[in-house]
């Protein structure tokens, strides 16, 4: 194989790895929105079986960073705001919205 061989094969690898860089962060996303969809989801089951907003909001006040304490808090407000939200639709809702653009 001859220099300008080797160089088709670089440029051609160069091109395939850049475009696997927007799916590996499309995936890193998709895998991060799942689990806040779960989040949305065991949030209302446990509004479902009783378990207390307040309850709820102590809990989420113990995340371990910021920013997963204020999804959970909004994820809470809204399960309790409108309870005819089934949990699998909480879950749909939670993910759409963090797939969005």
């Amino acid at each position: 194989m001859g220099k300008e061989g080797l160089e088709m094969k670089t440029a051609i690898l160069f091109l395939i790895l850049l475009g696997a860089a927007p799916a590996r962060a499309q995936d890193a996303k998709a895998r991060a929105c799942a689990q806040a969809a779960q989040l949305a989801e065991a949030i209302a089951k446990a509004r479902d079986r009783g378990v207390s907003e307040e309850a709820q909001i102590e809990q989420a006040q113990r995340a371990p960073t910021h920013a997963a304490e204020e999804a959970s808090l909004d994820f809470i407000r809204a399960a309790y705001l409108d309870r005819s939200i089934t949990p699998a639709k909480a879950a749909q809702l939670a993910f759409d919205g963090c797939m969005a653009p």
